[in-house]
């Protein structure tokens, strides 16, 4: 997702091509062969390089054509966007008092308020 706004994708570019993609695998397709491609080309030869005959077949078995599950893609994106936030938090957590952090993000949206809609 990060790698789609560091492109310039739109938030709403990048979430709506999230749940396209698995939707597309929901429906028993692949989205991009292509990449697919590259990443078991990948798989591959990071198993060549440890030569280890298990770690081929562990690393094929995480591979996934999508990153959110097809089968609920939006509500998975929530937890994941929910997940991030709150890690952000706890690591600003460390270093700034709750009433910095809640002032920051405020300020922080109401700079880029037009990429909140």
């Amino acid at each position: 997702m990060l790698e789609n706004l560091e492109l310039g994708l739109s938030p709403y570019e990048t979430v709506t091509t999230l749940i396209r993609c698995a939707m597309t695998v929901a429906e028993g397709k692949i989205p991009d062969l292509n990449e697919l491609l590259e990443r078991i080309t990948e798989v591959e030869m990071l198993a060549r390089q440890h030569q280890d005959p298990g770690l081929r077949l562990a690393l094929l078995k995480e591979l996934r054509t999508t990153p959110l599950d097809p089968k609920r893609p939006a509500h998975d994106l929530l937890e994941d966007i929910l997940d991030g936030i709150r890690g952000c938090w706890l690591i600003y957590q460390e270093d700034a008092p709750e009433d910095d952090f809640a002032e920051e993000l405020r300020a922080e949206a109401n700079t880029n308020r037009d990429r909140l809609t």
